[in-house]
């Protein structure tokens, strides 16, 4: 299984970073591997009052995915892939895929709120949409622990599976 994501290094966001840092250390002792991308620093302009400002973009994500799902198809490394994407940048690997391993079968799985905006993607392979359903039954477990049995990450309480429900019960 593989696991794409970006690395948040971007000041004012330690926070963030610390918990997408503790994130990705679950996801590998649950053997995921992580292959990260990165930010750039891009300088920004308004055209309408010349202020200017230094934005991020994320920079090897869509290269990477692609890569590693070339790569995995070529030394036979799935049979069956979900994809949980609804990036159209990834249509020429998945073509790619599709064309030179026909053997191999490609299914999108698009994030929530995100299923219309994958037109160009769900022209290619079956596609379904992941609810919240889906997620409130696909957390990981409360504790995650390494090869030493020591706990690496606890998970946020507003994760909980009561809490979640409470949470959607309330929006509704």
């Amino acid at each position: 299984m593989l696991f794409f994501t970006s690395l948040f290094i971007l000041l004012g966001f330690e926070g963030s970073y610390r918990r997408h840092q503790v994130y990705v250390k679950a996801l590998e002792a649950m053997g995921v591997t992580a292959v990260i991308g990165h930010f750039k620093e891009k300088q920004k302009k308004c055209l309408k009052c010349g202020a200017k400002w230094c934005a991020h973009e994320e920079k090897q994500s869509d290269v990477n995915f692609a890569l590693h799902l070339l790569h995995q198809a070529h030394i036979n490394g799935f049979d069956k892939a979900f994809l949980i994407t609804a990036d159209s940048d990834l249509c020429p690997a998945i073509d790619l895929v599709l064309d030179t391993f026909p053997e191999k079968e490609l299914v999108i799985l698009t994030p929530p709120n995100r299923y219309q905006i994958a037109r160009e993607i769900r022209s290619k392979v079956s596609t379904f949409k992941i609810k919240q359903k889906h997620l409130a039954v696909s957390l990981l477990p409360e504790n995650i622990y390494d090869d030493e049995n020591k706990v690496i990450c606890v998970r946020p309480t507003e994760y909980t599976p009561h809490v979640l429900r409470k949470i959607q019960i309330t929006a509704t």
